[in-house]
């Protein structure tokens, strides 16, 4: 169905009026038989309902079901349907933070959906702390990237293992992971520095990506905070495009909060939406800055 999407796009991007009608007919309506399959197949358990892998079964892999947030968008990340998915894959955590049981062993952990599927679908629903453990979790549980194993037990260094040996697709999750972390495209949105954990701004680095590939352009931005003058500033800029709507996430350690009396002018041209700064048709070089206020308890 997503894949039919795709096709729908491609034709109205590429003016084919003498298809559009009929692959746009063809989607709605395998949309729709979709959507009432998982409707039928939902699972009702203590309040909530959770998309299984099989319609109606209560066992099997989770491997997917969060697609229908991402990237698939057959769901908003808001529908009862994903809530109460991301509810039950997080019902059972290991000690060292991973989701247990999700794969094939009963008591094992498959760390490429922590983040594919869970880690992305939280990105989406901007719960950046929730998505960046996960990241740091996933590390913590492989060796060199180019060996990982598909699902492992939960003791360190298990010898516990099931799947492939040198299971590719978990190095590829990381690495897009780390990507739309920091710089992710949604619908005609640039999100920049999403999920990026707290502390990264609080060791008084800079935080971006430099000439990132992106839906609208080359993309490089860098944000830094100045703690002794309670500032945060810096750039971004994008080449060979223009972003229609553009979200900065700025994620200040716990306590601090960005100052509501910025100047709109600080912001060349953006404003702010609670702990975001925001821009439209941004395109070229911009430069700003912004207060920050500390509201930690002495």
């Amino acid at each position: 169905v997503y894949a039919d999407a795709l096709t729908v796009e491609a034709a109205r991007i590429l003016g084919r009026e003498d298809v559009l009608a009929e692959v746009r007919s063809i989607h709605e309506k395998a949309l729709a038989d979709l959507l009432r399959a998982m409707d039928r197949g939902a699972i009702a358990e203590e309040g909530r309902r959770w998309i299984p892998g099989t319609p109606g079964k209560t066992s099997g892999s989770r491997w997917g079901v969060l697609y229908a947030a991402f990237p698939c968008r057959t769901l908003p990340p808001d529908h009862e349907l994903i809530i109460g998915t991301i509810w039950k894959i997080e019902r059972r955590i290991s000690a060292g933070g991973q989701p247990v049981g999700i794969g094939w062993m009963k008591d094992g952990m498959w760390v490429a959906i922590t983040l594919d599927n869970l880690g992305e679908a939280l990105l989406t629903r901007d719960e950046g702390d929730a998505a960046v453990r996960y990241l740091y979790s996933t590390i913590n549980h492989g060796p060199p990237l180019y060996s990982w194993c598909e699902e492992r037990g939960q003791e360190p260094g298990s010898e516990s293992t099931s799947g492939d040996r040198q299971h590719l697709w978990t190095p590829v999750a990381v690495g897009r992971f780390v990507r739309d972390l920091l710089v992710m495209e949604e619908d005609d949105t640039l999100h920049l520095a999403r999920g990026t954990a707290r502390v990264w701004l609080e060791a008084g680095q800079k935080v971006g990506v430099k000439d990132m590939r992106t839906h609208f352009g080359r993309v490089s931005f860098g944000i830094s905070c100045d703690w002794e003058e309670r500032t945060i500033g810096g750039f971004i800029r994008i080449e060979e495009g223009t972003a229609p709507h553009t979200a900065l996430h700025i994620r200040l350690p716990e306590g601090w909060k960005i100052n509501g009396d910025t100047d709109r002018n600080d912001l060349a041209g953006g404003w702010i939406e609670a702990d975001i700064f925001r821009w439209e048709r941004l395109t070229g070089e911009v430069y700003f800055s912004a207060g920050i206020d500390c509201q930690r308890r002495q």
